[in-house]
């Protein structure tokens, strides 16, 4: 079997697609693989028969993101595998050098919208001349890239517009169909007797519309004595946002109907769902990587057979629809969203047939057992 090294400037080591799925499922499958990204810390380890490395940052901007480029090089070329699987932009120009200097075979696995979604910290000239940038390496890749994964399906089109090689496909993280297997019940125990309505992953305010989920819960909480807003997840914000959403919460009386967890270990988060009522998604307009997202809590929570209110945006909108497992709102009205959750809660019968829905859907369709296939046919492909 072929070695396989995953490469990422931008994920954690053990992130849920690159680690406990892609890599996860192709060590099981028999091939030898590794993980090396960016990392809070520097490190080396084997979990299972996968070799994780993690590469700590030095120094900021391009400075930093040069050194860890640089690092992520040295470190695939002394590992001397077959098929490196890049993850942004970034390791893609690694990988692009590892395929020029020694003839190694790239998957590019595409998740985000990369020109919009890197440009989006910039303004004027700056974010035109950075867009320009990544669209031509991602474009001229074309002709070296073995393969690409896209998640977001409107980037099929643009990695397959003539392309001649067909080697463009779709690939969600949906959750494995035994992911409620393992419930931890002291959490469950914790949440299970409140109107609890989650986020799951990390929250900010510019782009997951933090913000615009706390001002629908005043509106709320004084005719839901028990509602609770739990954040499972980090909040990236500053500690002057944090200042503000504090005082925020105190002014309007609901300190005790908002919480978070901070980070959260995968496993444990199908306890905290299993404990809710619904599930949220409030991606912002800010950016065309937002607009046609796909997160991957959507599937989360229709495995956790519990409804959704979320963004009215063309991807999402495409699958709540189809599966019937929920409400799309203005992710931008905190009024809108108030109200799609009151009116889940205040009809329970309607609430529980959507998150039923979204469960069969995620049965027969949306799950990893599904997608873990789709990986091993563009696997077998790119080996032969």
């Amino acid at each position: 079997m072929s070695k396989v090294c995953m490469i990422s400037t931008g994920h954690s080591p053990f992130d849920d697609r690159i680690f406990h799925k892609e890599a996860k499922s192709l060590e099981k499958a028999g091939y030898v693989v590794a993980v090396i990204c960016q990392s809070d810390n520097d490190f080396s380890t084997i979990l299972g028969n996968i070799k994780v490395e993690g590469i700590k940052r030095r120094g900021s901007g391009i400075i930093g993101e040069l050194f860890v480029m640089g690092k992520l090089f040295l470190r695939s070329l002394n590992l001397n595998y077959d098929i490196y699987h890049c993850h942004e932009p970034q390791s893609l120009i690694v990988g692009l050098f590892l395929r020029f200097l020694c003839r190694k075979k790239i998957i590019y696995d595409v998740h985000e919208h990369w020109p919009s979604q890197i440009s989006s910290r910039y303004g004027g000239l700056r974010k035109k001349i950075i867009t320009n940038i990544v669209e031509k390496i991602e474009h001229k890749s074309r002709a070296y890239v073995s393969y690409f994964i896209v998640a977001p399906p409107n980037l099929k089109d643009r990695f397959s517009k003539d392309n001649i090689k067909n080697n463009v496909d779709i690939l969600y993280v949906c959750p494995e169909l035994g992911i409620f297997s393992h419930i931890n019940d002291a959490i469950v125990r914790e949440f299970i007797d409140r109107n609890t309505i989650v986020y799951e992953g990390n929250i900010d305010i510019k782009y997951r519309g933090l913000d615009v989920f706390v001002k629908s819960l005043p509106i709320l909480a004084k005719h839901y004595p028990d509602l609770l807003y739990l954040i499972v997840g980090r909040m990236l914000i500053s500690s002057a946002e944090m200042e503000s959403l504090n005082q925020y919460l105190a002014e309007y009386e609901v300190c005790d109907h908002f919480t978070y967890t901070d980070w959260v270990e995968y496993p444990d988060v199908p306890s905290y769902l299993s404990a809710s009522k619904l599930g949220v998604i409030l991606l912002q307009p800010v950016s065309y990587n937002n607009i046609i997202g796909t997160p991957n809590k959507l599937f989360d929570y229709m495995a956790a057979g519990i409804p959704v209110v979320a963004s009215d945006f063309p991807n999402i909108r495409s699958i709540v629809e189809d599966a019937q497992c929920g409400i799309l709102v203005d992710p931008t009205d905190p009024q809108n969203i108030a109200d799609s959750i009151a009116y889940l809660l205040n009809n329970p019968e309607i609430a529980i047939s959507m998150g039923k829905n979204g469960r069969k859907a995620i049965e027969s369709k949306y799950n990893w057992e599904n997608m873990e296939q789709r990986l091993y046919r563009i696997y077998h492909e790119v080996s032969e």
